[in-house]
């Protein structure tokens, strides 16, 4: 596999974050142009709720999507790519996808969870599959 195939999920997690901070910025431009923003003395600014879910998830990659960044950068520095990483990448991102799909409409836990623990779990497997290939070389 190519280092430049092996960067798409890379490419698509970065996107992703992009799509959501652009999407915060619109939707805080809104709460602020309609009056929707309310002030108080502890919260400082209180979202509407669309735009506190958005902004929730905005922040939500960059809590553990950096630990996939770093691997995917090791795998490749190491010159370690293989399929099992290729497949996990891909787990991973789709899960960051559905994840902020949930996470950005009806928030259900039920739903949300199992793809953070999807992605989570890929993520580790990439990490010790990294570890053993390394430790074994």
């Amino acid at each position: 596999m190519s280092v430049p195939a092996f960067l798409i999920p890379v490419f698509i997690q970065v996107a992703l974050t992009f799509f959501l901070g652009i999407w915060l910025g619109k939707e805080r431009g809104v709460a602020i142009k309609t009056g929707l923003v309310e002030y108080d003395p502890i919260y400082p600014v209180r979202w509407p709720e669309k735009t506190q879910k958005v902004s929730n998830s905005f922040h939500n990659q960059f809590e553990i999507p950096p630990l996939f960044y770093v691997v995917m950068i090791l795998i490749i520095m190491t010159s370690k790519i293989d399929y099992a990483f290729a497949v996990l990448s891909w787990i991973f991102v789709i899960s960051r996808i559905v994840h902020a799909g949930v996470h950005t409409t009806n928030n259900e836990v039920k739903y949300r969870g199992p793809a953070y623990l999807i992605g989570v779990l890929a993520l580790l497997l990439m990490w010790i599959h990294l570890a053993i290939v390394l430790l074994l070389a």
